[in-house]
């Protein structure tokens, strides 16, 4: 048992966890129990009902899985049109955002829709989209993906070559 000595102001009394004392408890769920020591010297257990459940959770979650993007990760014309869908994987009772933006979260999955105005804004070409998964205690993970945007049709160019006739045919 760690006992520690709490600051006592009239009949209240408090005590901070230190980085050490929390290291110490380890994470989960733990039960703090108050004893007081009588001016005489004798202990006596605060009432049962003054222990106080708390949970340490310093961890961040493993990271949010992103699945594949628009099938191969590469968004295009009619995708962008459309509106892509991207999804993943998350800690139970997480928060999910992607490039900064809420994403829908249900249980241990979320989304997020990109419509063809957040496509277009992204540009053209190599990218990378950012998703923080932050657990219940606030503490976050960050995963990226790479993907690629090309909606543009390829630019047709045509060189014609001027080849002079000689000969018979000229």
């Amino acid at each position: 048992a760690n006992h520690r000595s709490a600051t006592v102001n009239g009949t209240s009394w408090t005590y901070t966890l230190t980085s050490a004392d929390i290291t110490a408890l380890g994470q989960g769920a733990k039960v703090i129990a108050v004893t007081q020591t009588l001016l005489q010297g004798t202990q006596s257990v605060v009432s049962a009902n003054n222990d106080h459940a708390i949970t340490i959770d310093t961890a961040a979650p493993t990271g949010a899985v992103i699945h594949t993007v628009a099938t191969d990760d590469i968004i295009n014309a009619a995708e962008r049109t459309a509106g892509v869908t991207i999804t993943g994987t998350n800690e139970a009772g997480a928060t999910v955002t992607v490039d900064g933006v809420a994403a829908a979260v249900t249980g241990t999955t979320w989304s997020y829709t990109m419509n063809a105005a957040t496509i277009d804004a992204l540009g053209q070409g190599a990218k990378t989209l950012t998703v923080v998964e932050a657990d219940t205690a606030g503490n976050p993970t960050t995963t990226t993906k790479a993907i690629s945007i090309d909606t543009q049709a390829p630019v047709a160019s045509a060189a014609i070559a001027h080849v002079p006739v000689t000969g018979a045919n000229a």
